[in-house]
C-alpha cells in the first residue's frame, strides 16, 4: 500500500474513523487545488525531479513517481516529474548520470549522506559547486532544494505542499 490515500483510508476504516480520513482527505484535495490555482499553466509545464544522495554525494537513488508519497503529491498537483515513468522501484546510480535527472525544480534528499561529508562540507550543498553539477539547469537557475520528504500520511502530505508552495510558487 504505498498509496498514501488508500493507506489513510485502511486505517481509519479499522480503526473506526472512517470519516475523519474523508474529512482529511478533503483537506488534502483543497490544499491541491489551491496549489494547482497559485500554479497557473505556465508552471504545469515545468519539471521535477527528486533525488536522494548517499555516500560522498558521489552516488545517487532515483525512485519512481507512484512509489513514494511526494511522486503522488507532486502527480494530483498537475506537475511534472521527472522519475514519472521509471520502471524500477529504485535506482541506485552514480553521479555521471545525473544530467539524465534534470529539470526546471531539483530537490534533494541529503538524510542519507555521511556524517563524515557532512562534517566535511558544512555549507549548505557544497557539493553544487562540483563541475557536473553546475551543468544542470536547476543549478544555475538556483533552484534545488534541500527537503526533507521522507514522511507519509496526510501531515506529511500537507509538508510536501508547504514546500511546493514556498519553492515553486514562491508563497512562504
Amino acid at each position: 500500500m504505498y498509496d498514501f490515500k488508500k493507506r489513510l483510508r485502511y486505517v481509519a476504516q479499522v480503526l473506526g474513523k472512517s470519516d475523519r480520513a474523508e474529512e482529511l482527505l478533503t483537506q488534502y484535495q483543497n490544499r491541491i487545488q489551491e496549489l494547482r490555482q497559485q500554479l497557473g499553466k505556465e508552471l504545469e509545464a515545468k519539471t521535477i525531479s527528486v533525488i536522494y544522495l548517499a555516500g560522498s554525494a558521489d552516488i545517487f537513488y532515483s525512485y519512481r513517481g507512484d512509489f513514494l508519497p511526494y511522486g503522488q503529491i507532486i502527480s494530483d498537483a498537475g506537475l511534472q516529474l521527472i522519475q514519472q515513468n521509471q520502471k524500477q522501484r529504485e535506482l541506485t546510480l552514480s553521479i555521471e548520470v545525473l544530467p539524465k535527472y534534470d529539470a526546471d525544480f531539483l530537490f534533494i534528499m541529503t538524510d542519507l549522506l555521511k556524517r563524515d561529508f557532512k562534517r566535511a562540507n558544512p555549507e549548505f550543498l557544497s557539493f553544487l559547486k562540483k563541475p557536473i553539477w553546475s551543468k544542470l539547469k536547476a543549478v544555475q537557475n538556483k533552484q534545488v532544494y534541500n527537503v526533507n520528504w521522507n514522511v507519509g500520511g496526510t501531515i506529511g502530505a500537507n509538508r510536501i505542499i508547504d514546500d511546493l508552495f514556498k519553492y515553486i510558487v514562491k508563497i512562504p
